[in-house]
């Protein structure tokens, strides 16, 4: 029998993030997970002595599946960033091992893709559905800043090379 304080993963698992929260370290001590089922992220630790992953905060219940999951620190706090299957953006303040400040963001109908990256000093998270958009810290909350992306496809035969415009 396990014990209570472990997390069975009997659910399938829809969104796995086990991205370091500093851009120096090169392991992570938490894995998100989302779940299929049950449209819930758990954030487990796998710090533990036996080598069972233990659920380290309450899980969080969701409108829709969520398709990705990241945990980030963008110099502040770290945060859980959750796009879902609806083109919805959730984020939640990662303190004390709880979720504070939960922040929605919409970004069209389409399910919502997460990259982090660095840009000069500021660490933000592009997310992409319908639309695309960068995430960054400022005063301590969330934003975002839209971004408008073109593509421009000529195609009048096989040879002719597909034309991107920035």
């Amino acid at each position: 029998m396990v014990s209570p304080r472990y997390k069975d993963l009997k659910e399938e698992i829809s969104a796995l993030s086990c991205t370091p929260l500093g851009p120096t370290k090169m392991f992570s001590l938490y894995v998100a997970v989302g779940f299929w089922s049950t449209y819930a992220v758990d954030v487990l630790s796998v710090a533990s002595t036996d080598g069972h992953f233990e659920p380290i905060c309450s899980s969080i219940s969701l409108p829709a599946l969520p398709r990705s999951v990241l945990l980030h620190d963008f110099g502040n706090a770290p945060h859980l960033l959750v796009g879902l299957r609806d083109g919805i953006l959730v984020t939640f303040t990662f303190v004390k091992n709880e979720f504070q400040d939960k922040r929605v963001f919409s970004l069209g109908t389409e399910p919502v893709g997460l990259t982090q990256f660095e840009m000069g000093e500021r660490k933000v998270v592009f997310a992409s559905g319908s639309r695309a958009a960068l995430f960054y810290l400022e005063r301590g909350i969330v934003r975002h800043s839209s971004i408008l992306i073109k593509v421009n496809v000529t195609s009048s035969c096989e040879t002719t090379p597909l034309n991107t415009v920035r």
